[in-house]
């Protein structure tokens, strides 16, 4: 398989962005490129299903994740990965609710804001958003290699090392499945600094078994 690997300024050429954001290490077809994200972008509701385990170096959890999206609005349900029974996460524009099965119940503006309160550390949510679908997160700088069809192979983002290794067609579209994040020793050391007492997270997997595109 033909790696190529580009070097992103402006992530924002991710969703439209001009092409002199862009510096080129190999030649690639910007066409193939353009029209694979694109196509992406125009996807706004979605579910997945899938196991997801997290390793840190308190220990490693594996459990499930079901992720709902309807636009802006957003339901995420985690069983059993992140020190919980089963915690629902529900995002409506400018509210985000995260309750657990033992009733406890955190507010805030994002799904980021409340998993973070809730598990004492950063767990890309927002990124992760994005990267499901083999994009870049839109709002940071970002390394990466695509194949010769345009898909993502790896990104390198917020800290995170991510290897997406198998991609599916699912209602015709091409997405990945199966994902490695691995956390930066820079982020690492950020975390550790600036939150001692909490685990710190190494890796994350995440293999999506269904996918639905609406």
């Amino acid at each position: 398989m033909i790696i190529i690997r580009v070097v992103l300024v402006a992530a924002a050429i991710m969703f439209g962005g001009c092409a002199s954001q862009q510096q080129f290490v190999q030649s690639f077809d910007p066409a193939v490129l353009e029209a694979h994200v694109s196509t992406l972008a125009s996807i706004d509701r979605w579910k997945i299903r899938g196991r997801l385990g997290v390793r840190t170096d308190k220990g490693g959890q594996i459990g499930r994740m079901v992720w709902v999206r309807q636009g802006a609005e957003h339901q995420i349900d985690i069983y059993g990965s992140l020190g919980a029974g089963h915690m629902r996460i529900t995002v409506h524009p400018g509210e985000a609710v995260l309750v657990d099965s033992e009733g406890q119940v955190l507010t805030g503006l994002t799904a980021q804001a409340v998993l973070d309160q809730y598990i004492g550390w950063h767990f890309p949510v927002a990124e992760l958003e994005s990267w499901i679908l083999g994009t870049a997160y839109p709002d940071s700088p970002a390394e990466q290699q695509w194949d010769e069809a345009g898909r993502i192979m790896s990104i390198k983002q917020a800290g995170w090392r991510v290897s997406l290794s198998k991609y599916g067609e699912f209602d015709s579209y091409p997405l990945p499945t199966h994902f490695r994040l691995t956390a930066t020793d820079e982020l690492q050391t950020t975390m550790a600094a600036e939150r001692p007492d909490q685990p710190q997270p190494s890796q994350i997997r995440l293999v999506i078994n269904s996918w639905t595109v609406y």
